[in-house]
């Protein structure tokens, strides 16, 4: 922007200096023709009209100076702000769209170097927007198809000791029990997702041993693997790991993987703790059909 004015300045002032000094000459030398004609001679009288014809040849030149000025100064501002204007039109009327639920629009990055770095935000954004409504509608899918069976289980025994099919034993209410707990851990996997996205969730952080933290895991998940019947196995340095983080939050995070290779696994689970010259790396792998 300040380019764009300085250029108009300067064409101003380069426009008006060349015009008065077309102009000037050719003004001067008429005023003193002018002055000749009146009939002064060489001499005193004559040079008595020099500093008139002078002032009046600038002033002519001048005007004729700042006429061009003002012509090409406004011809190259109506350029500018053409230029100008019809990018900030172009993510005016996108951000309009995106407002409406429109994410695919996107903003040209050609033109003025800032309005395209705009525009280049702008797209940006829209895509972030795109990709988290994405993810909303895949949660919103997939939380109903995990609601329906715990759902549809406990209706089915609700109705069967309503219809005398089930016996009113401790089985059949462990079992609606069990259905319910499973609800319960849905209901909150959801709310800690939610305050996950909102960046939300509180940190603790300390240095922490990562490789206890995954140990502690493989170990409390030890029972379900057995009532499965599939083999888990934790690959560990004998030296501790120390990382940064928050011990709750990368044992959920690790629950959540091995839970998932558990339930996914066809015989075997391999856990794998090992350092890299980058950081560290926690691999969490089963022999089952794997994910598209």
């Amino acid at each position: 922007m300040f380019v764009a004015i300085m250029l108009v300045v300067f064409a101003g002032l380069g426009v008006a200096f060349v015009v008065a000094r077309w102009v000037a000459p050719d003004a001067f030398r008429r005023g003193l023709r002018l002055g000749a004609s009146r009939g002064r001679g060489p001499g005193a009288s004559a040079a008595a009209d020099v500093p008139p014809a002078f002032d009046s040849a600038v002033d002519t030149a001048l005007w004729w100076g700042a006429a061009a000025a003002l012509v090409v100064g406004a011809a190259i501002a109506l350029y500018v702000a053409r230029r100008i204007a019809r990018p900030v039109g172009d993510i005016r009327t996108a951000t309009r769209r995106m407002a409406s639920g429109d994410y695919d629009v996107r903003v040209p990055t050609a033109g003025v170097e800032e309005l395209a770095d705009l525009a280049h935000d702008i797209n940006h954004l829209a895509a972030e927007l795109d990709a988290t409504e994405e993810r909303r509608r895949r949660l919103l899918s997939e939380l109903a198809h995990e609601l329906r069976t715990p759902l549809t289980t406990i209706d089915g025994y609700v109705e069967g000791l309503l219809d005398g099919v089930f016996e009113a034993v401790p089985e059949t209410f462990a079992a609606i029990g069990e259905e319910t707990s499973r609800l319960q851990r849905l209901a909150a996997d959801l709310s800690l997702a939610s305050r996950a996205e909102e960046g939300a969730l509180d940190y603790t952080w300390e240095e922490v041993d990562l490789v206890e933290i995954v140990a502690a895991t493989v170990d409390r998940l030890r029972p379900q693997f057995s009532a499965s019947d599939i083999a888990v196995h934790l690959d560990r340095p004998q030296d501790p790991i120390r990382v940064s983080g928050d011990t709750v939050r990368l044992g959920q995070v690790l629950t959540n993987l091995v839970g998932n290779a558990l339930g996914h696994a066809a015989s075997a689970v391999a856990v794998a703790v090992s350092s890299r010259r980058d950081g560290v790396e926690v691999a969490v792998t089963d022999d089952g059909d794997g994910i598209a």
